[in-house]
């Protein structure tokens, strides 16, 4: 890319001005990279937070495939639908 540039004689006070207004406008090349590390940086924090939300999600899974209630608890529950069932009726 070629730029061409030419020199001109400013007062300082334009100058400062119209730096002023492109600093506003416009991001930094440094800037730019910084935020885009910080993006990267974000996107890999949340990978990690999901894996590991993932792998306590299938440790509860497991621990509620491995918990049966007792005989006696379903069968007192049974028994609390069905009266609960007769008094509805």
């Amino acid at each position: 890319m070629v730029r061409l540039r030419k020199r001109a004689l400013l007062p300082a006070w334009l100058r400062r001005a119209v730096l002023g207004w492109f600093d506003a406008r416009y991001i930094s090349r440094a800037d730019h990279r910084q935020d885009i590390k910080d993006a990267l940086w974000e996107v890999q924090t949340l990978g990690r937070e999901v894996t590991t939300l993932r792998a306590e999600v299938d440790r509860l899974r497991a621990q509620v495939a491995k918990a049966t209630p007792e005989q006696a608890q379903v069968r007192r529950w049974d028994d609390a639908h069905r009266l609960a069932q007769e008094t509805a009726a």
